[in-house]
C-alpha cells in the first residue's frame, strides 16, 4: 500500500487525480444522489457530502500522512458547519 501512496506522490497530476477520485467523485455522487433523487435543497446536498467525504480525508491523512494538515480539515470542518447553521437559520425563518 506504501508503493501506491509512493508512485501517487511522484507526479503533480496523479496527486491531482488521486485526490479528486477519494475527495471529488463520492461529494459529486451524494450530492446527485441527494438533489436529484431524494430532492433536497441546494444548500443540504452540498453540506452532507461534504462532511462525509471530510470525515473520509481526515481519516486517509491520520492513516497515511505523518503530519496531517489539522488546520485545514479544522478550517474545513468550521466552514461546512456555519453552512450547516446557516441553512438551518434559513429554513426556519422561511416556516415561521
Amino acid at each position: 500500500m506504501n508503493t501506491l501512496f509512493e508512485l501517487a506522490a511522484t507526479n503533480v497530476f496523479t496527486v491531482a487525480f488521486s485526490s479528486f477520485l477519494v475527495g471529488g467523485v463520492p461529494f459529486l455522487l451524494g450530492y446527485f444522489l441527494l438533489n436529484r433523487v431524494f430532492n433536497l435543497s441546494k444548500g443540504w446536498s452540498t453540506i452532507i457530502p461534504g462532511m462525509i467525504v471530510l470525515v473520509i480525508l481526515f481519516v486517509a491523512s491520520i492513516i497515511t500522512i505523518n503530519e496531517p494538515p489539522y488546520l485545514l480539515i479544522g478550517l474545513a470542518a468550521a466552514f461546512l458547519t456555519y453552512l450547516a447553521v446557516s441553512e438551518v437559520r434559513s429554513s426556519k425563518s422561511a416556516t415561521t
